[in-house]
């Protein structure tokens, strides 16, 4: 439908629009939080995982191969996991995660560190 112009291909890109906007919003929240990098881009961070996201569906939806999932971590690894910002030491050189209860601190960090 991406290609035909119509009121469905109009509500697919409507509710992508959203999604993506969701998920830049999320990513910038977790950069305001200090989960991700201060230089990590919004839009090109929510374009991989959103990617991701699709292609491991489809994979899963379309031929039933549940591996898709596992090769979007492995993609996710090397694409994504540059942006999440090691968390600092504590006094014994133990890392102290974040504790945030937002989406940022549930989600895109998640993500991000998958691997």
């Amino acid at each position: 439908m991406d290609g035909r112009p119509g009121p469905v291909r109009d509500a697919v890109a409507s509710v992508m629009r959203e999604w993506l906007a969701v998920l830049k919003v999320v990513i910038e929240d977790a950069v305001g939080r200090g989960e991700l990098r201060p230089d990590v881009d919004p839009a090109a961070l929510s374009f991989r995982l959103n990617a991701l996201g699709m292609a491991a569906n489809w994979q899963r939806q379309l031929f039933g191969d549940v591996a898709g999932v596992d090769y979007a971590r492995s993609a996710c690894t090397p694409s994504c996991s540059g942006a999440h910002r090691a968390p600092p030491a504590d006094a014994s050189g133990g890392r102290v995660f974040p504790t945030g209860t937002g989406m940022a601190a549930t989600g895109v960090a998640t993500m991000v560190a998958i691997g």
